[in-house]
Parts: structure tokens; C-alpha cells; sequence
């Protein structure tokens, strides 16, 4: 079996071998990493220019908002209000801060 030598150190001449391939695949899924962002980016950057945006609708349109606001300016309770607009208390809050109410 060989093995290249330098100063103490020894290493067989397979493990070179496996080491050199290995370097190789990384730097070949690198690439392709690489590649797939580009292309993600562009199709991104094509679906904005079509007017699409990604991600959920909202749940909270200006109209419920208002309508929230409304509410609990009458001093219904907030969790009537998240009840009767189709949403949980938390995204009530999210959207109608303490500060706006």
C-alpha cells in the first residue's frame, strides 16, 4: 500500500484519494447551491414583475380593521370582536395595537 509522507505524518494513499473526492463533491453541491438560488431569485423577480407576491393573504383586510377599530371603541370585548371577524385574539392585537384603540 502506499502512503506519501511529509515531515512525521503518513497517510495512505487511499485516503488522499477519498479525501481529493470528496473535495470534489463538495465543491460540485456548492455550485448547484449556488445555481438553485439564482434561479429561485429570478423566478421571483419575473412574479413581481407579473404583480405576484408571495406569501399568505392577509387575514386582516383595512375593512375588518376599521370594523375592529370600531368595535372596541364601543367597548365590545376583544375576543367578540376576533370571534366575529374570523380571527384569533393575538392577530387581533397584531393588527389593532393597545395604542391605537
Amino acid at each position: 500500500m502506499k502512503s506519501h509522507c511529509s515531515g512525521l505524518s503518513c497517510i495512505p494513499e487511499h485516503l488522499l484519494l477519498m479525501s481529493i473526492k470528496i473535495q470534489m463533491l463538495t465543491l460540485v453541491f456548492e455550485q448547484e447551491r449556488e445555481l438553485i438560488i439564482e434561479r429561485t431569485r429570478a423566478g421571483l423577480a419575473a412574479a413581481r414583475q407579473q404583480g405576484r407576491i408571495g406569501g399568505r393573504k392577509r387575514r386582516m383586510t383595512d375593512s375588518k380593521i376599521g370594523s375592529a377599530k370600531k368595535l372596541l371603541a364601543n367597548g365590545i370585548a376583544p375576543k367578540e370582536v376576533a370571534q366575529n371577524l374570523g380571527v384569533s385574539v393575538p392577530t387581533l392585537y397584531r393588527w389593532v395595537p393597545a395604542s391605537t384603540r
